[in-house]
């Protein structure tokens, strides 16, 4: 029987042994600003599927793809309105995710066969440093069993998921709460070539206001990333995860 890696988050040794892993079709469980994600390589269908079978999740259930920096959207994303940039402008890296036209070699499972692919900038440090190493975008749900409370440290990936994890990077404990995760999203309505008004799918502590305003003004209202050191916003408040 296999044994899964406990390695430390911030030792670029660990970062790069994690990286090849991710590239080689494994799965690695790693902190966010939000809760511990357990990922894959998004381009990589068999190692999407192993997501969802560690996880026990249903394959209607779309995972969120991550991103280093905005050139990873190309590969991943078809078009981009000028609402989108305004809003990475000012959220990114952070939770807010966005959900846009993916490319058709973005395979089905990953966006549970929609034409729309979920996307976000995490802003953990070794979040960052792990999508960058491996040089793909990575898919990444919560680490934790489908429906069962979300992991905030890497003892929490141990106790639910076991040996069907290949890595853990151990960032310590996260403090920061699912809710900061789902923000305000953008929407294609479902066509691939037309993307429409920005449309909240699931609400956090970003301002819902800002996508409201988008719609009608050229010039977003001052926002404040709510990661930035001067936000001191939002609940605490733990849920379950996906």
């Amino acid at each position: 029987m296999k044994r899964t890696q406990r390695l430390s988050a911030s030792d670029p040794a660990s970062i790069r042994f994690a990286a090849d892993i991710i590239r080689a079709g494994g799965l690695v469980a790693f902190p966010t600003e939000t809760v511990y994600g357990l990922g894959c390589n998004a381009l990589n269908h068999d190692a999407v599927a192993r997501v969802f079978e560690a996880k026990q999740r249903p394959r209607f259930d779309p995972l969120i793809v991550h991103l280093a920096d905005r050139s990873m959207l190309e590969a991943i994303v078809e078009s981009m309105p000028p609402t989108a940039y305004r809003l990475m402008d000012v959220f990114w890296p952070g939770p807010l995710t966005l959900v846009l036209p993916k490319r058709a070699h973005v395979p089905d499972l990953v966006t549970a066969g929609l034409p729309t692919v979920a996307v976000r900038m995490p802003a953990h440090p070794a979040a960052q440093a792990l999508i960058r190493e491996a040089g793909v975008p990575i898919a990444a749900p919560s680490a934790n069993p489908f429906g069962y409370v979300s992991p905030t440290c890497a003892q929490h990936v141990v106790d639910g998921l076991g040996d069907r994890v290949d890595v853990i990077l151990d960032g310590g404990g996260i403090h920061h709460c699912r809710n900061d995760r789902y923000l305000a999203g953008t929407s294609s309505a479902g066509k691939r070539h037309a993307f429409r008004d920005p449309e909240r799918h699931r609400t956090g502590n970003v301002h819902t206001g800002y996508a409201e305003h988008s719609r009608t003004r050229p010039t977003p209202p001052p926002l404040r990333n709510p990661h930035s050191d001067d936000y001191s916003g939002g609940s605490r408040n733990q849920t379950r995860g996906a």
